[in-house]
């Protein structure tokens, strides 16, 4: 299975670490008097360079490799790396004592083992040799967490798009279920109407049209304008008005500059509005009290109404909060503020739009 490589990022990562094993190759000379400042960058800067050369060759393997997650072509790759790096870094040494053959004090020889030895004497190796793998080991390992780190990501966004993808099936089942009990409850409005009063009649007709033009246009919308929304829910809301006469009351408090500038998930307000109507006694005695109420400061829009429960609630599928918080969620937003007490039953929304986010 191929993955893609973070190139970048590892070149990035090649240009950080690179530095950070001079200076621990440079750290021996400190240990000792006898040796200068030169000695101390030159050793800086071989190691740098070996790293360089090192990341490079790793890359390489990764690239020929095509990201391929078998096991067996990651050992291959392990293997033709050390290998790689190892004969790299003895040419390096090999040179750099065949043409440049400094003074080495015998303390430092003693512990580095890079005494220049009589010809066949492979003592000479061994230090560089070790160095090499303990770079390579630490490279591939720096390799390894970045690309696990690469395919959690991938991992964590292609399950964003299914929970969005699974979101927006179920969003659509609720539409379809609510839409159908909706148009019902509004032909029977509409057929007493016409028999009673015709021009109130026609008014109704005109709302519902409308109403019904705006959910076709926005069945592809994720996100509406403040006032879309609003004016969206007032006509639903004028039209239940129209059938539950005074036992319904809605009142719409918002500021200006929200009603322009504020974006909410599409059907947010209209689904509070319908859950309040659903769950709610409404009778001329005791009607129902709907308000919309938007805070400039805070950037949220809240949708409260007085509690009277159903002694039993119309039949539902408990989509409705659940589905409008888990699309707060996916839009890297806080979830929907809930708060019932003192009659009273408050659902808060955060606006989206970076304007109105919360500090």
């Amino acid at each position: 299975m191929k993955e893609e490589i973070p190139y970048k990022k590892l070149i990035r990562l090649a240009v950080i670490t690179s530095p950070f094993f001079g200076i621990l190759g440079a750290v021996p000379a400190f240990a000792f008097n006898e040796a200068g400042y030169a000695r101390i960058l030159n050793s800086f800067a071989a190691v740098v360079a070996l790293s360089f050369i090192f990341w490079g060759i790793n890359i390489l393997l990764l690239r020929i490799a095509g990201g391929q997650q078998q096991k067996w072509r990651t050992a291959v790759r392990y293997i033709i790396s050390a290998v790689c790096c190892t004969v790299v870094v003895l040419l390096f040494f090999e040179y750099f004592f065949r043409n440049n053959k400094p003074p080495i004090p015998e303390n430092i020889q003693k512990l580095i083992a890079l005494q220049v030895p009589q010809p066949g004497n492979t003592r000479r190796y061994l230090m560089p040799a070790i160095q090499a793998l303990s770079i390579n080991i630490i490279s591939l390992v720096l390799i390894e967490l970045m690309l696990l780190r690469s395919r959690k990501e991938k991992i964590e966004t292609e399950n964003a798009q299914l929970r969005l993808a699974n979101l927006e099936a179920r969003h659509s089942q609720l539409k379809q279920q609510l839409h159908p009990h909706f148009l019902f409850n509004s032909l029977n409005t509409l057929k007493v109407l016409i028999r009673k009063t015709p021009g109130q009649a026609e008014d109704y007709l005109i709302r519902l049209a409308d109403l019904l033009r705006f959910s076709i246009y926005a069945n592809n919308e994720e996100k509406v304008h403040v006032a879309t929304e609003i004016e969206r829910c007032a006509l639903y809301l004028d039209m239940q008005q129209v059938r539950f006469g005074n036992a319904l009351a809605y009142q719409i408090d918002i500021p200006e500059n929200i009603l322009q500038q504020g974006l909410l998930p599409v059907y947010s307000i209209q689904l509070l509005a319908e859950n309040a109507i659903k769950h709610n006694l409404l009778t001329p005695q005791e009607p129902l009290r709907i308000r919309i109420t938007g805070d400039e400061n805070s950037g949220h829009i809240t949708v409260s109404n007085n509690l009277q429960p159903r002694l039993t609630a119309e039949n539902g599928n408990g989509l409705g909060l659940s589905n409008l918080a888990e699309r707060y969620r996916l839009l890297g937003k806080p979830g929907l503020q809930i708060t019932r007490g003192n009659g009273e039953f408050l659902v808060t929304l955060q606006l989206l739009n970076d304007e109105y986010r919360n500090n």
